[in-house]
């Protein structure tokens, strides 16, 4: 949930920040752009925390926003196996996703209604881009991680790189100027080194900002913090982790983290961006999963039919 902002003395966005996410919202005036979550979703986000409401009544607060209530047939048809029947009927569907991925897959929807500010750094492009991560993040955890959560892995991966929306609202000609770089035919760049590059804003510490902004659930900020971190220097796993593995578990299986970091790389494999690729991270994830360059170059391959049957 999100706490409207002078409603409680003791709340401070910057209070789950890191002192790099701290500082830029505290002192960059651009931040200060960002949208809020909608009155009519956090009534929404209320109605589904209350156990008190039925499907029914969640329903009825869904109609408020109707662009979200169609998001969640098609994204509760997306996550649905052959077996089940297409839902055309909405307390159906939130039924079959439940509350708490409900929420997230809410949260998701509002976002995509924000409008960017650039001219070149597309937001359907980026929106697109960033469902496809959410599937193939899912597929992993379906192949590597059953102990995860699938739809967990989807909204994680489709919300992992968060920042660069918060970028292309704040900071739109700095995002245009990175995603140019990206597409550069003499010298092409990740997003990351294009940042560096030109000195702007991370996009995992404007993610970051963003989590804490609109109260994106610790699973999804871990995910944003580490999917460009190499797997040995994520030590901090959030506490749904830790509660349910004790530390030599945690150590042997996969993490929705890797999962994440992993599934981000495979996108740039799944849609032809060599460039894009971060070939030591993707290689250093190879490995955690225990596997060669043969099974990665067949799991994209896996991977890029899926998106073609998808897109089908």
């Amino acid at each position: 949930m999100v706490l409207k902002k002078g409603e409680y003395e003791w709340y401070s966005p910057t209070l789950h920040m890191s002192e790099a996410a701290a500082t830029i919202f505290k002192n960059v005036q651009e931040i200060r752009n960002i949208p809020l979550v909608p009155t009519a979703v956090m009534a929404l986000q209320t109605a589904i925390s209350d156990e008190k409401s039925s499907s029914a009544d969640i329903k009825k607060a869904l109609k408020q926003t109707p662009n979200i209530a169609m998001g969640v047939l098609r994204i509760a048809n997306n996550l649905r196996t052959s077996s089940v029947a297409e839902f055309t009927n909405l307390e159906h569907a939130i039924s079959f996703v439940g509350r708490k991925t409900l929420n997230d897959l809410i949260l998701t929807e509002t976002l995509q209604e924000f409008d960017f500010k650039t001219n070149f750094f597309g937001k359907d492009a980026y929106w697109q881009e960033s469902i496809l991560t959410g599937k193939i993040c899912e597929h992993i955890a379906e192949r590597f991680a059953k102990h995860l959560s699938k739809d967990e892995a989807y909204i994680a991966g489709c919300l992992c790189n968060i920042g660069k929306v918060v970028s292309a609202i704040c900071f739109p000609n700095v995002t245009d100027d990175v995603a140019r770089q990206t597409v550069n035919p003499r010298r092409p760049r990740t997003w990351s080194q294009g940042e560096d590059n030109i000195r702007a804003y991370s996009h995992v510490t404007l993610g970051e900002i963003a989590a804490s902004l609109w109260g994106f659930p610790e699973y999804v900020v871990h995910a944003i913090s580490y999917h460009h971190v190499m797997p040995e220097k994520v030590t901090d796993l959030p506490t749904d982790v830790l509660d349910f593995m004790d530390d030599e578990a945690a150590q042997k299986q996969l993490t929705l983290q890797q999962v994440v970091a992993m599934g981000n790389q495979l996108t740039h494999w799944v849609l032809l961006q060599p460039t894009r690729m971060d070939e030591p991270l993707l290689q250093a994830y190879t490995k955690r999963f225990g596997l060669n360059d043969e099974h990665v170059s067949l799991l994209a391959d896996e991977l890029i039919k899926l998106k073609d049957l998808k897109a089908s």
